[in-house]
């Protein structure tokens, strides 16, 4: 038995149609030095917390996007799959992998508002 009725729903196949991910842009006053760090996106698609370590994989077996280190281990994702270095944990260079080699910053070369191979544009 389902522990609730989002689970219940969840087991039936029914997803919401709302992503914690896809959030409408607010123009507002430019951010300070110190809100700059609030444009990452924080939120593991994968366990559904909001973590500093999360960063985009593009793996082929794999149907979500952004995920956390732990996450990443846990369902052994290789490095190699990683398509961004936009976490807090990557911008203080502390983003070590615990499954297989972690790839190094410099393969990550773009600008900063940019998934660096997808070319998107970050909120």
């Amino acid at each position: 038995m389902a522990k609730s009725l989002k689970d219940a729903l969840l087991k039936a196949g029914l997803h919401g149609t709302k992503n914690a991910n896809e959030r409408q842009h607010v123009k507002g006053r430019p951010a300070n030095k110190s809100e700059v760090h609030q444009r990452a996106r924080t939120f593991c698609e994968v366990c559904e917390r909001d973590l500093p370590d999360v960063e985009r994989y593009q793996h082929p077996s794999f149907d979500k996007d952004w995920i956390c280190i732990a996450c990443a281990d846990r369902n052994m994702i290789d490095d190699k799959f990683r398509r961004s270095h936009q976490s807090e944990m990557a911008d203080k260079s502390m983003f070590k992998r615990f499954y297989g080699a972690t790839r190094p910053a410099v393969d990550f070369k773009g600008p900063r508002g940019t998934d660096d191979k997808s070319g998107q544009k970050r909120r």
